[in-house]
């Protein structure tokens, strides 16, 4: 079982998620399921120091950041987003174990994983109440209310 944190918390047990998570990201392998708000089909692996430089200063940078977690250790996913108005947020990138191919299981999972994360966003930011996807989500698996249009999914805090 994994939870979700928040990367930006002040909170003491969560800082040294922040330190561990340059270690975590140089020695897995993980795929873009979004990258820079566009859905990314099949990506490559990011597995090289260079690349965990990299997806350290994107998650730290970011205006959201949220991480898994298990047994208080940083693992994937990780989502980052940005405010797109006062009250909404947009995926600006989504990490997994798993690349996101065209088929209704790797869909299903990436609708699953988005879904928890709207849960902790919500949670977490109380000044979120909408949350944009770059696909559509499978509304029956969400806990939010889901407006899908042209192939963006709205998730609303209820």
């Amino acid at each position: 079982m994994w939870f979700i944190a928040d990367l930006h918390s002040q909170k003491p047990s969560d800082r040294p998620l922040a330190k561990q998570l340059r270690d975590y990201l140089a020695t897995v392998s993980l795929f873009h399921v979004v990258c820079d708000g566009a859905t990314v089909l099949g990506a490559r692996p990011s597995s090289t120091a260079t690349d965990a430089d990299r997806l350290l200063i994107d998650l730290t940078s970011s205006d959201i950041a949220l991480i898994g977690t298990r047994h208080g250790r940083p693992m994937a996913p990780f989502l980052t987003a940005r405010h797109t108005s006062p009250e909404g947020v947009r995926i600006d990138s989504l990490l997994a174990f798993d690349p996101l191919e065209d088929d209704d299981r790797s869909r299903r999972r990436a609708s699953e994983m988005v879904c928890q994360f709207a849960v902790a966003l919500f949670y977490y930011y109380s000044d979120v109440a909408l949350f944009e996807v770059p696909f559509a989500i499978d509304s029956s698996r969400c806990p939010h209310s889901v407006e899908v249009v042209e192939g963006h999914s709205y998730l609303k805090r209820i």
